[in-house]
Formats: structure tokens, sequence, C-alpha cells
């Protein structure tokens, strides 16, 4: 006959030896058990033998990951984060200017906490064209950017999660005054009478 001496998590088939939990486990509480197994015989003088098991809680894909928002990681580039997952970079920065990092966590472990980066939008040739974002999060302009043409651009960066990262092109006077009028002269008489 089989017993063991954690009842709370795990019971035994008393004939068969089979153990099983009585619980769900979340690894990322905890990640591994002891349980003692005893056998015994039906003999006179019944006699018994235990082990010590070392239960290992192997990890599922259960936890999506998430954008962490509340780092300033601007290192004194001209794109800097105002809050959450919006940076703000000048209008005519460089091509390859950083605007900052996406930083994501995963409380799964090994493979199930692997992280891609990867940006989306609805027209996204053109977003591709305008950023780029590295494996490591690192978020950079791939042209100059002009603020006339679209002043905010969102990005979503989908992982098992969405998170839209908003980047405000802030404006230089880069543009001089236009007449909104025709340029050409307009001719009229006036009478001072």
């Amino acid at each position: 006959l089989y017993s063991l001496l954690d009842f709370a998590n795990f019971k035994v088939d008393p004939n068969t030896g089979w153990i099983t939990a009585n619980r769900v486990f979340d690894r990322e509480t905890r990640d591994s058990y002891q349980v003692t197994v005893i056998a015994s015989d039906q003999g006179v003088p019944q006699l018994s033998s235990s082990v010590l098991l070392n239960l290992t809680i192997l990890d599922r894909n259960d936890h999506a990951p998430r954008l962490v928002t509340n780092r300033d990681q601007s290192r004194g580039s001209p794109g800097r984060r105002t809050s959450g997952n919006q940076f703000v970079v000048d209008e005519n920065a460089p091509a390859n200017t950083f605007i900052g990092t996406l930083e994501a966590v995963d409380e799964d472990s090994a493979e199930n906490a692997q992280l891609h980066y990867q940006l989306m939008a609805e027209n996204e040739p053109l977003l591709k064209t305008r950023f780029s974002l590295l494996a490591n999060g690192s978020l950079f302009t791939a042209v100059t950017l002009d603020r006339e043409e679209q002043a905010n651009k969102s990005l979503t960066n989908p992982l098992s999660t969405t998170a839209t990262v908003t980047i405000i092109v802030r404006d230089l006077n880069d543009n001089p005054p236009e007449f909104i009028r025709p340029k050409e002269l307009i001719h009229t008489t006036f009478d001072f009478d």
C-alpha cells in the first residue's frame, strides 16, 4: 500500500502508487515540491519504506508579455519619453536618431519568455520606411521627419499583447510664412471723390 505525507498538494492511489496533483500549480509562485512516499506491505509485522521525491513544476506559457512604461530611457538624444509609451522627437532630426527603448517583461521562463519586437500599423510599408525597431526594443527614426507631414505617429507593438506607442514630432521653425491668397497682383481703382 502507498501513502503520502503531503495530503494538501498531492494524492496517491494506495494500490498503484500513481501520484496526482490535488490542485493547479503556478510555477511562477513555486517551482518545486518535495513529497515523501511511503510503501507498506501487508505482512506481519508490517514493513514499510519511504522515498523523498523532488518534483519540478514545468513552465507553461500562461503569462502574456507586457510593456514597461515607467522608465525614462532617453540616453541624452533628441528623442525622449514623455509618459507611458509616448516619445517626442524633434522634426528634422537626422535618420537613425534614437527615439527611445520599448521594454517588455514576461513572467514565464525559458523559451516561453523570449520576446520579439515588431512594428505594425495599418499602413505598414510607410511605417517601416520612417522608423526602425531593433530586436532589443530600441526605436530609431529611419528618415528625417517633418512635422508638417504628420505630427503624431502611432505604432502598435503586438507581442501576445498589444500596446500603442505614440511618437510626437516636435515642430521647429523651419518653414517661412506662406500667403494663402493668390500670389499675383490684384489691380483695382479707387474713386477718392
